[in-house]
């Protein structure tokens, strides 16, 4: 069965569309993928009724070439060096923003336990006087005297906090741990009343602040 031949694509004045189609040998790549003629027996590369082109291949002679430039090198191992200073240490050390955190928290429960522990010594009358008693909170005995707790431990008892807490030196709170508690930077003091009518207050550890910042619990 012969094959029909088609017709190539013409304008109205029997012109072919487009530029003039180089004729191509049966061999070539492109005609074996169009193999049609026309009614006048010339090759037309046509595919659905439109020219077809080699199509250039990328990168050749015209073709842009791509890469960094030595400024936009630069400024890439400017960038990695701020980092390197700044942020990488903050993100090593991401423990240190815990236990500030954990400090402050343990900083508002001992404040509640203060108003807790004078509440119940007014009530009672147990542990208002310069002699310190024991007074039952919660079935735990915290030393009292004046009507708050006697030292920083007898606090912790009456927070709860004894189990991560512990005191460093004559009034400090601390974490417990070997560095927190030999440079006592990340915790508070307690300083109990020394006589009647005197209120207990919190102050911070010295070359350190209140609340504490996670630069107070940084080891370094």
């Amino acid at each position: 069965m012969t094959a029909r031949p088609i017709t190539c694509p013409t304008r109205p004045t029997g012109k072919p569309i487009g530029r003039k189609l180089r004729r191509v040998d049966d061999a070539s790549p492109i005609h074996q993928r169009t193999n049609h003629r026309s009614r006048s027996g010339k090759p037309c590369a046509a595919f659905h009724g439109m020219p077809i082109y080699p199509a250039h291949r990328a990168g050749g002679r015209g073709g842009r070439q791509t890469g960094f430039t030595l400024i936009e090198l630069i400024m890439v191992i400017i960038i990695l060096g701020i980092l390197s200073a700044f942020a990488l240490p903050r993100f090593f050390d991401l423990s240190a923003d815990a236990r500030a955190a954990r400090v402050n928290a343990g900083l508002g429960a001992a404040r509640s336990a203060l108003a807790i522990v004078n509440a119940k010594a007014r009530l009672t009358g147990i542990g208002m006087g310069e002699v310190a008693q024991e007074l039952t909170l919660q079935d735990k005995k915290v030393s009292v005297k004046f009507g708050y707790p006697e030292q920083p431990y007898s606090l912790l008892i009456a927070a709860g906090m004894e189990a991560d807490f512990d005191g460093a030196g004559a009034d400090g709170i601390v974490h417990k741990n070997t560095h927190d508690m030999g440079s006592g930077r990340c915790g508070f003091r307690y300083i109990a009343p020394t006589a009647a009518g005197e209120a207990p207050r919190f102050e911070p550890w010295p070359g350190s602040s209140l609340p504490v910042t996670a630069a107070d619990c940084r080891r370094s």
